[in-house]
């Protein structure tokens, strides 16, 4: 079989005559003499605008691939580069910094501020977004991005994170590029007044850390103790507690703490303030909340102190009220003596053991034991409890009544005196001798020989058959005495 070669031949018109078009790489005098797709330069035709060199094509020149179509040849048009995909085939793309503006043309990026028309225009992960609501539309990063050195977008950095300065580069809110406590590196940390909560993973006011429910839930003469409820946290914290008395740090765990001040000084005035301590850790050293204060508590005022109500006063044994000087001072309540720093009951000063131990016509010995108390006390004794016919004061524990009436039962009274700074003379409750009768002398009406003085008389029936105190058979009465 015969083969036959085939050609392809081009004619342009010059003038009134037609002349064979040259060929690729042929010499030529102006692009029109040149085949189609070709172009003349310097003399000789190559390949226009567009298109490459290719063996195949009957021009030998073939339109280069535009912008995402396969490039097989590693020929692009304009400035695109070919490149390899995942899929393993090759695409015409816009080298970087330059982007797509339309199938045939790459044009540099804008920078990050700068105008742009469409996303692509921008570098990385940056957006083209309008300014407001009337502005041009700028290359701009996202919110979770950050501008680094104004050509490209950073991912923002996390709490704890490594950063670098660079304005607006910390993600996490509240927080900031600063150096940590140790100040070893710059790290994302929480700003001033902000404490890092693991629990909520974000960065909270140190108002947060706040004691709250804070009360003085007693006091005595020199301490107060103190409550309250601590944060809703998981942390581990501890509380200083301050004014009145020394500071002291102490931990606890529980949801509502207590301390006891002590050291303070009796009838006055304290303000106490609870701090909640976060503790020391590398990134922000140790960090406080501020001070909670404390309604103002009064230490109570001993016995004998000035006051002005009975809340001023040790409860239970003392109270406010007047001295014997007007002055309002915290005393015992009425029946009551300081003893021992307590108030004690004007019981306990009464005698114990009182008794009559002799009596004579006119006179009566008596005896009594005193309290069990190292006190100065003096006794007053009296016939009946009531001052008149005998009333003595004495500091022993024994006297004798005189003047009394023969034949007469009487009852004594001791009450036992007390002289105290503040409230003048205390007395106990009067207590009571047993009945005892004086002797009753010569004629002198009886129920029994107990009734007469001894010795000389005895109870008797006398002519009438009254009984009364004579002499005995074979006595006489002359000169107040039975005579034999």
């Amino acid at each position: 079989m015969a083969t036959y070669a085939s050609f392809v031949i081009f004619c342009v018109i010059l003038g009134n005559h037609a002349v064979a078009s040259a060929g690729y790489n042929e010499t030529c005098s102006q692009s029109a003499l040149c085949d189609q797709d070709l172009k003349c330069e310097s003399g000789t035709c190559v390949c226009a605008d567009g298109y490459y060199y290719s063996s195949g094509s009957a021009s030998n020149c073939t339109q280069k691939p535009i912008i995402g179509e396969s490039c097989p040849e590693n020929v692009c048009v304009d400035t695109a580069v070919c490149v390899l995909t995942s899929s393993n085939s090759s695409i015409c793309q816009c080298p970087t910094e330059t982007y797509k503006q339309n199938d045939t043309t790459c044009v540099p990026q804008s920078e990050i501020g700068e105008s742009c028309n469409v996303d692509a225009a921008c570098p990385g992960d940056a957006m083209c977004v309008q300014d407001g609501n009337s502005g041009p539309s700028l290359c701009q990063c996202p919110s979770d991005f950050y501008k680094l050195n104004g050509t490209m977008c950073a991912l923002k950095i996390d709490h704890a994170e490594v950063c670098f300065g660079v304005s607006d580069e910390c993600g996490t809110p509240d927080t900031s590029c600063q150096y940590s406590q140790n100040g070893l590196q710059q790290l994302c940390l929480c700003g001033p007044n902000y404490f890092w909560n693991d629990t909520s993973s974000s960065c909270e006011n140190v108002d947060a850390l706040k004691v709250t429910n804070q009360e003085v839930v007693s006091t005595t003469e020199n301490s107060a103790v103190l409550s309250w409820t601590k944060p809703q946290t998981t942390l581990n914290l501890d509380f200083q507690v301050s004014g009145g008395g020394t500071p002291g740090q102490f931990s606890e765990s529980g949801s509502t703490v207590s301390t006891t001040v002590t050291g303070l000084t009796p009838g006055t005035s304290y303000v106490f303030s609870v701090v909640t301590v976060l503790p020391f850790n590398n990134n922000y050293g140790v960090i406080r909340s501020p001070a909670v204060q404390i309604q103002p508590a009064w230490t109570k005022t001993g016995h004998g102190g000035e006051c002005d109500d009975n809340v001023n006063c040790v409860l239970g044994p003392t109270i406010c009220r007047s001295d014997i000087s007007g002055t309002s001072r915290c005393l015992c309540r009425d029946d009551y003596f300081w003893y021992n720093q307590a108030c004690q009951s004007v019981d306990a000063l009464k005698v114990t053991n009182q008794r009559v131990e002799s009596t004579t016509v006119d006179s009566a010995v008596l005896s009594w034991t005193k309290p069990q108390t190292t006190l100065n006390l003096d006794f007053e004794v009296s016939v009946g409890g009531t001052p008149g016919q005998f009333f003595e004061s004495v500091s022993t524990v024994s006297t004798t009544v005189t003047d009394l009436t023969p034949g007469t039962s009487y009852v004594f009274s001791v009450v036992t005196v007390l002289s105290a700074n503040y409230y003048g003379e205390i007395r106990s409750p009067a207590v009571q001798t047993q009945p005892a009768w004086t002797k009753t002398g010569h004629g002198g009406e009886c129920d029994d020989n107990v009734n007469c003085v001894l010795g000389p008389t005895i109870c008797r029936s006398d002519i009438s058959g009254t009984s009364r105190c004579l002499c005995r058979d074979d006595y006489f009465w002359y000169n107040q005495a039975c005579q034999s």
